[in-house]
């Protein structure tokens, strides 16, 4: 059993509460390995932070299986056919917050994921998660208009099994509120190979941008939210090639309605270090029909 510690006006999670990180989702989450770490008892020094929220007593047995949680600025193509693709859209950014739990883990444990939150430490905001099946892992999340004076800040997401034993992620910060661009000048053509290059351009980044974040590309191409087949490796090249015979596995011959999805990730360079937890600050996702 551990316990919120009180401390001034601080919230203090202990650093060794559980978390996985995985490297796959289907809806683009950047996450690093599907192992379940299990560090409640290594004795780590108790991570606080400033908050207004009422320390609570929770259970961490290790049987509430988290991966790595997630709050950032996301930023989307602003059109009908986007949002008809399942993705929010509109003149302001989004946040999104969430978490990703292994397959069947909480099952196994005999602790099956009952609720899901995300707490703002600040005490400004609680948002209800929703539960998606994307294969392999289960995916809680959430999208919101993104509020800069509520959600900025550091988010803890908080779980309640069947049995109503409740616990806690490690909190994860959202330091800047940064809106990050879209891409620029795409272009998707087949070369005479058979495969597919898209290349894009970058618009000129605001210097808070520049100073605090490393910036990589990563590609995607869907039919919609759901149906999402390929995912490139990360990039810092403003290029990616799809060889010939992953995009017929993938894809098939008819690339009609097939989208492509350029994202721009900006990862806090101040988190990088703490075991990627937290990294992802902001992304922008760039669409574009392939034919």
């Amino acid at each position: 059993m551990k316990k919120e510690q009180k401390n001034s006006g601080l919230v203090c999670v202990d650093a060794g509460l559980a978390f996985a990180v995985s490297s796959f989702s289907e809806r683009g989450h950047h996450l690093r390995s599907p192992v379940l770490l299990l560090g409640l008892f290594l004795g780590v020094a108790p991570l606080c932070l400033p908050t207004t929220i009422e320390a609570e007593e929770l259970t961490a047995t290790g049987n509430l299986p988290f991966s790595d949680p997630y709050a950032f600025v996301d930023t989307f193509t602003d059109s009908p056919e986007v949002k008809a693709l399942g993705f929010p859209v509109g003149s302001r950014p989004s946040l999104e917050v969430g978490m990703i739990v292994e397959k069947g883990k909480a099952e196994k444990a005999g602790t099956p994921i009952d609720i899901v939150s995300a707490v703002a430490t600040n005490g400004k905001a609680t948002i209800d998660l929703t539960h998606a099946d994307i294969g392999i892992l289960d995916l809680w999340d959430k999208w919101v208009v993104f509020d800069p004076k509520n959600h900025k800040g550091a988010w803890i997401i908080k779980a309640t099994d069947s049995k109503g034993a409740s616990a806690a992620t490690q909190p994860v910060l959202l330091d800047y509120g940064f809106e990050m661009p879209l891409v620029e000048n795409v272009n998707a053509e087949k070369t005479a190979s058979g495969d597919l290059r898209v290349t894009w351009s970058v618009p000129e980044l605001d210097s808070q941008i520049k100073e605090k974040c490393d910036i990589d590309y990563r590609l995607r191409l869907l039919r919609n939210v759901d149906k999402q087949f390929y995912r490139s490796d990360r990039t810092a090249e403003t290029f990616v090639t799809v060889p010939a015979d992953t995009l017929k596995e993938k894809v098939g011959d008819n690339l009609n309605g097939v989208w492509g999805r350029i994202q721009m990730l900006c990862h806090d360079k101040e988190q990088k270090d703490k075991n990627g937890v937290g990294e992802l600050e902001a992304r922008s996702n760039t669409f574009f029909l392939l034919t």
